[in-house]
């Protein structure tokens, strides 16, 4: 049982799903949405879950439709701060779908709130060169010692991803939490974002 008790909420924050509105095999709608079951609510384990800042969506999928939401009987549990802050509840609200644009955007060298990618400035940013209220996060972990970040690695990496080339990531392994399925998944995410920019 948890040791942590459901607080009544209301609780705004935003929630990513598949193009048909599923999240791993639940068929949400837009409007109220409950928990098919009476289990204590666990992080990763069970129930609805959600992230504070729009950006905290891209540090767990590469794709998919952002919404706006609001939960109800929410986890009251310790909250890390971050732009990944993720939380769980048991009733989840489907307000609208986000249009990214301005603030909220995702791909590289952002300027504003709330982003994702790379070379983003501005508050509660996922992704890597973050500079503002979250941490820096290279490949969706936090970076422990940012003396040992080699920020023109960085920089050339931030450049391949931002042309539809395929390219190799053994180059860039020795950057802080990299791998070559991560380097791989983050090219495709980019080239999804702008296919999507330009429809």
């Amino acid at each position: 049982m948890s040791e942590y008790k459901e607080i009544p909420g209301p609780i705004e924050g935003y929630k990513i799903f598949n193009n048909d509105m599923t999240c791993r095999g639940f068929q949400f709608k837009i409007g109220m949405n409950e928990l098919g079951n009476d289990d204590p609510l666990v992080l990763c384990k069970n129930g609805f879950h959600f992230c504070k800042y729009p950006s905290g969506v891209w540090v767990y999928y590469d794709a998919g439709r952002v919404f706006k939401v609001r939960a109800y009987g929410v986890l009251d549990s310790p909250i890390e701060p971050g732009a990944d802050c993720k939380m769980v509840c048991r009733k989840l609200e489907v307000l609208e779908e986000v249009v990214i644009g301005g603030d909220g955007n995702t791909g590289n060298w952002n300027t504003g709130n709330w982003n994702t990618g790379n070379g983003n400035c501005g508050n509660r940013n996922s992704g890597y060169f973050c500079i503002g209220d979250a941490p820096i996060v290279f490949f969706g972990k936090k970076v422990r010692d940012e003396s040992y970040i080699d920020w023109q690695l960085a920089d050339r990496l931030a450049n391949a991803l931002a042309s539809d080339e395929s390219f190799d990531p053994t180059p860039y392994l020795s950057l802080p939490n990299a791998t070559k399925a991560y380097i791989k998944r983050l090219h495709k995410a980019h080239i999804e974002a702008r296919k999507k920019a330009k429809a």
